[in-house]
């Protein structure tokens, strides 16, 4: 029994120890303070209608040959049977499909995990980024709003899809192709946004194979997702390029103010938001605000200069994620949180790899300080003058 117990105890002192540690006292403290209240927005009213109008086998193949189970304008099947079993379980009982939010966030732990321990060889990475999604992303919101959960499946197989087609371009497994192809299938019929992907496969492969590998694995990425787009034409009868967005009329000053507080948050809500309202009054310097957030500005620098230091191609590999999984969502100019939760993944990642270059360096410092440094008797003859 005792050496079970360590056997255990060391487990959980690894990356994936730490990793379940982290995913279920989060999952944990998040299950505990999910709201009974009724769900609230037009969408969870017109999924929970259409379930309850029809629920039934016919509808679960519909959702794979016409549009969704929302309405008519996009073909998400994938969440749409997330939906459908959310209704078949819980019915609709508010705390049961916020809780599957909950269990899908999670889950998004272990993937973020596995993305660092097999593409980036840097596992402890993982529980780190898990750490930051929670406290730097919309992760905390998205489980009180279940018709969000289309970001954090996509997400969800995102993840994996980018670990499989980084270790496919440096070791060439057939395996980790059709991995990569299988995730990014789902992601498709999660939400759009995945459509974006080869564009960042793109980014992969001239950082990290330009070969015959980058070059399979474009084609294949490209193939896939452009056969999804033309059926998903087909089946809807949308135009080639789309609907356009017809609910939001931002200008593009606005959208790109939203791509840049996206990507340079939060040095970039603070100077133009924070230190113009703090610096006017006397005293600036002694506020608990402006120390908050100028602390907050030089970690996120020391952040990336740390993993370009370490990096620079990770460092631009991790900058392309967070800047094209935002363009999909720029017309909307951050209108909810969920329209930047995907480039929020990139952001937990830059924070747990720079976390372990940190702690790597830290730890051959302290090694250097403490190994003895040999005297002047012993370090031997001097290499001019012949020993007598």
């Amino acid at each position: 029994m005792k050496k079970r117990v360590q056997g255990v105890a060391r487990w959980l002192a690894t990356p994936w120890g730490a990793t379940l540690v982290v995913a279920l006292a989060w999952g944990g403290h998040s299950a505990a303070n999910l709201s009974r209240q009724p769900m609230y927005g037009p969408d969870m009213y017109v999924i929970l209608d259409t379930l309850q109008d029809d629920h039934s086998a016919a509808a679960v193949w519909s959702w794979f040959t016409g549009h969704w189970v929302q309405g008519p304008r996009y073909y998400r099947p994938v969440t749409s049977i997330v939906h459908w079993a959310n209704f078949m379980l819980c019915g609709a009982n508010p705390w049961g499909w916020r809780l599957t939010n909950v269990l899908i966030i999670a889950a998004t732990f272990p993937a973020l995990t596995w993305l660092c321990d097999r593409a980036l060889a840097i596992p402890w990475a993982g529980p780190v980024a898990a750490l930051a999604l929670t406290r730097l992303g919309p992760a905390s919101a998205m489980p009180h709003w279940p018709a969000w959960r289309t970001d954090a499946l996509c997400g969800l197989f995102l993840l994996p899809a980018t670990g499989a087609a980084v270790e496919y371009l440096k070791r060439g497994a057939p395996r980790s192709l059709w991995l990569t192809l299988g995730m990014l299938l789902l992601a498709l019929m999660s939400k759009e946004v995945a459509f974006i992907w080869p564009l960042f496969a793109l980014v992969l492969v001239l950082t990290l194979a330009r070969n015959r590998r980058g070059a399979v694995l474009l084609g294949a990425a490209f193939a896939l997702t452009g056969t999804l787009w033309l059926l998903r034409v087909h089946l809807l009868g949308h135009p080639l390029t789309g609907l356009p967005t017809t609910h939001v009329h931002y200008s593009l000053a606005r959208e790109v103010r939203g791509l840049l507080r996206t990507i340079l948050d939060p040095v970039y809500v603070d100077m133009t938001t924070t230190y113009p309202l703090l610096l006017p009054n006397a005293g600036w310097w002694a506020s608990a605000q402006f120390w908050v957030a100028f602390s907050a500005d030089i970690t996120f620098i020391l952040v990336n200069v740390l993993v370009g230091v370490a990096s620079v191609r990770l460092l631009g590999v991790i900058w392309a994620w967070r800047v094209l999984t935002y363009i999909p969502a720029m017309p909307f100019a951050r209108l909810w949180e969920f329209y930047y939760y995907i480039p929020s993944l990139g952001t937990a990642l830059l924070y747990g790899v720079a976390a372990v270059v940190l702690a790597r360096r830290v730890a051959q410092w302290v090694a250097s300080t403490r190994t003895p440094r040999p005297d002047r008797a012993d370090r031997g003859p001097s290499p001019d003058r012949p020993a007598r």
